[in-house]
């Protein structure tokens, strides 16, 4: 009986997310007829029932999502193939599309000029919409008797064979994990650091992933015992019931911003371009912080009361920039130490 209680009250709360949505975000213009508008996503459910529907309902239209990992999006995006043809791409870290600007059309979003300068995109030709850090994640049952509070007690002998990783050749999160190791390890010039990440990653005989969704249910399922999440979609664990522990790593977590792009042919330029305005909005701003355990990339929405203060994380520098620079060297390092 409590079980269907709780799936009503999540119901519920979802509707009146959508509903509040559609009330308060009204478009400046409608197509005279709907019209489909085709996403590339690797985002988390409660993230795409939140924000989809309600830009659905404000606009009449059906979105159609293509879900994968983040690497598999982006190779469809530029071999061209399949079906349908995208007229977005909607999450992932910011380096994906840096790293591939010649397959996004620049625009300038509403409100743009307020995202903070080091993570706006020099051509426009993406847009940062919210800020995502590494944590490790814990399977209480599993890792009683343990300490775990940074990322060198992951490779205590107890863990040997009971890790999961997301992939970072084809995950977004991933990637982004092994930067934050890399970086709390001494850079990712540092043969000390890769040496940790041979060690992680092969001598502990992690389980590697496509993508961090499947390290999420395994997590949750029993299946491993530690994991490297996202900090909101750990929280969403959390907050549905799943017996784990969230850990920032003593180390340091890296925040990154995850981005939406308006790919090259798009058939819906117009619609496409009110979805990325519909991201910056202060309403799904405020949602993003409020409801969907997200840090929102405009700095005057605040964060979840149940997310850890900002000011209390120990941030490791932001070297974005450098980092776009080696992404495919990082990549090739990796394949050939693991």
């Amino acid at each position: 009986m409590k079980s269907k209680t709780k799936i009503g009250l999540g119901l519920a709360i979802g509707l009146a997310l959508i509903l509040l949505l559609s009330l308060f975000w009204r478009p400046e213009k409608l197509e005279a007829e709907p019209a489909d508008l085709v996403i590339y996503t690797p985002n988390s459910e409660g993230v795409l029932a939140t924000l989809v529907p309600a830009f659905e309902q404000a606009y009449g239209v059906r979105v159609d999502l293509v879900q994968d990992s983040t690497g598999k999006l982006f190779d469809r995006l530029k071999s061209g193939e399949g079906e349908p043809k995208p007229d977005l791409v909607f999450g992932g870290s910011t380096l994906w599309y840096e790293a591939n600007r010649d397959y996004f059309i620049p625009y300038a979003a509403k409100g743009a000029e307020a995202l903070p300068s080091i993570y706006r995109s020099q051509d426009q030709t993406y847009t940062p919409y919210a800020m995502e850090g590494t944590v490790i994640l814990a399977n209480r049952q599993l890792t009683q008797g343990l300490t775990i509070h940074s990322y060198e007690d992951l490779v205590d002998p107890a863990l040997k064979g009971k890790l999961g990783l997301a992939d970072p050749r084809l995950s977004s999160s991933g990637f982004s994990q092994l930067v934050t190791i890399l970086l709390a390890k001494g850079g990712y010039q540092s043969d000390a650091a890769w040496a940790y990440v041979h060690r992680l990653y092969s001598s502990q005989e992690a389980q590697i992933y496509k993508e961090s969704s499947e390290v999420n249910q395994d997590l949750v399922q029993g299946q491993i015992a530690v994991g490297l999440s996202t900090e909101a979609v750990a929280q969403q664990l959390i907050a549905d019931g799943a017996d784990l522990d969230l850990i920032y790593p003593e180390e340091g977590t890296l925040y990154l911003p995850a981005g939406v792009g308006i790919a090259k042919g798009t058939k819906h330029l117009d619609l496409a371009q009110e979805f990325v305005d519909y991201l910056l909005s202060d309403t799904v701003q405020a949602s993003l912080a409020q409801s969907l355990y997200q840090r929102p990339i405009l700095p005057d929405q605040g964060q979840a009361s149940d997310l850890r203060d900002w000011q209390t994380i120990n941030h490791l520098s932001d070297e974005s920039w450098d980092i776009l620079d080696q992404q495919e060297q990082i990549r090739r390092r990796f394949e050939n130490r693991v």
